[in-house]
């Protein structure tokens, strides 16, 4: 259970550390996994309003639905990126923050972002269980 607590303080740090996010939206869009609630929580920890959406839906129907946050912060992987986000999900985002492994061009990789004391979390989080799935 500590990992778990863990995972999500040094997720939050790492939230904390980008520009402005405490109060913005983020849209949680990515493959279907446990760490979409864990990322929820840390997103809440922070003061940032989470905006899950499906990893069911498709990339038309989630650009639709950023399109009407208003320039969110948008939480994502590389295989829904690559495979079902539009290019255009860029203009319509403040920045988009990637999860797990992979890369993608003008994406931030959370993995090498600052964290570990930030003010969001209190704390760094030792291994990052389940992060870089």
């Amino acid at each position: 259970m500590s990992q778990i607590a863990d995972f999500v303080d040094d997720f939050a740090s790492r939230l904390w550390a980008a520009p402005r996010p405490a109060g913005d939206h983020v849209v949680v869009y990515k493959s279907n996994s446990f760490d979409i609630t864990l990322f929820a929580c840390a997103i809440n920890r922070i003061g940032a309003i989470p905006v899950l959406l499906s990893p069911k839906l498709d990339g038309a129907v989630v650009t639709e639905l950023i399109r009407r946050v208003d320039r969110p912060y948008l939480l994502t992987d590389q295989v829904k990126l690559d495979n079902e986000l539009p290019a255009d999900v860029f203009d319509l985002t403040d920045r988009v923050l990637l999860a797990g492994r992979g890369t993608h061009q003008g994406a931030i990789d959370l993995r090498g972002w600052p964290g570990g004391g930030g003010g969001g979390g209190g704390g760094g989080g030792g291994g990052r269980p389940g992060y870089d799935r």
